[in-house]
C-alpha cells in the first residue's frame, strides 16, 4: 500500500485536468489519488481515464450530491474510500509543486507516532495560472493552532485546504472536521484543533501549493463572517 492518500473531492471538470497534470509531474509516486466524484453532471470519468497509466488512480462515483448542502460531509466520505496514513485532502482546480510528495513523505519519516498535520506555503493565482498573490511563510517551523487562528483573523494570512497534509490518526482521533454551514471556516477551524491535538502545525518550506481564485469559486466568505465562526469556535 502506497504511504500517501491525494484525495480530491471533485464536481467540476474546467480545471481537473490540469490538477491531474500536476500530480503527474510529482518526483515520488508513493501515492494513490482518489477522485470522489459528488453525483456531478459533468463525464468527470472521461478525464479520470486518461491518467490511468500515469499514476495510482481509483474513481468512484457518488449518486448522491452531498457538497451542496454538507460539503464536509462529501470530504468525508471521499477520504474513508482511502486507507493510506496520510492524507492530503486536495481541491479539482488547484495545482501541486513538483516535489510536494517527496515532501510529505520525508517529513512523514521524521514523526514516527502518527500525529502530525503539514503545511505548504501558499499562493493564489487566477483562472489562467497568474500569480495573484502569496502568503509570507509561518513565523516558525512549528505554529500552534492558536497562532495560526491570529493570523488569519487580522488578515495576514489567507488559508485554503490544499495547504495541508495530516495524518488518519489525527483525522480519526480528533473526531474529523468541525462542520459549519456551507463549510465556511471547516477547514480553519479543523486545522486548529488538529493543530492542538499534535502540538502545532509543523511548515513544509519550498515550493508553494497553488490555491486557484477563480471568478466562479464559491468559497469566497467575508472576513467578518469568517472572525465571528473561528472566534465563536475557540475564543468564546
Amino acid at each position: 500500500m502506497k504511504k500517501l492518500a491525494i484525495i480530491i473531492p471533485a464536481y467540476k471538470p474546467r480545471f481537473l485536468q490540469e490538477t491531474l497534470d500536476s500530480i503527474a509531474k510529482q518526483n515520488n509516486h508513493e501515492f494513490t489519488v482518489y477522485i470522489g466524484d459528488d453525483a456531478s453532471p459533468y463525464p468527470l470519468e472521461t478525464i479520470v481515464d486518461c491518467y490511468k497509466n500515469k499514476f495510482d488512480i481509483i474513481y468512484h462515483r457518488f449518486e448522491q450530491n452531498m457538497g451542496k448542502k454538507d460539503l464536509p460531509g462529501h470530504w468525508e466520505r471521499c477520504i474513508l474510500l482511502s486507507e493510506e496514513e496520510l492524507i492530503w485532502l486536495f481541491s479539482d482546480d488547484d495545482l501541486m509543486p513538483f516535489d510536494g510528495v517527496a515532501r510529505v513523505i520525508q517529513a512523514s519519516q521524521k514523526h514516527s507516532d502518527g500525529k502530525y498535520i503539514f503545511h505548504f506555503p501558499l499562493e493564489v493565482v487566477d483562472e489562467y495560472g497568474k500569480l495573484k498573490y502569496k502568503n509570507p511563510p509561518f513565523k516558525t517551523d512549528l505554529t500552534s493552532g492558536y497562532e495560526f487562528l491570529l493570523d488569519k483573523l487580522s488578515g495576514k494570512i489567507s488559508s485554503a485546504a490544499c495547504e495541508y497534509v495530516f495524518s488518519r490518526t489525527v483525522w480519526e482521533q480528533t473526531g474529523g472536521f468541525i462542520k459549519f454551514p456551507l463549510a465556511w471556516c471547516t477547514d480553519d477551524a479543523t486545522w486548529a484543533k488538529f493543530a492542538e491535538f499534535t502540538g502545532g502545525i509543523i511548515s513544509l518550506p519550498g515550493n508553494p501549493v497553488s490555491w486557484r481564485n477563480a471568478e466562479r469559486r464559491i468559497y469566497q466568505t467575508p472576513l467578518i463572517s469568517t472572525k465571528k465562526r473561528l472566534e465563536q469556535q475557540y475564543f468564546s
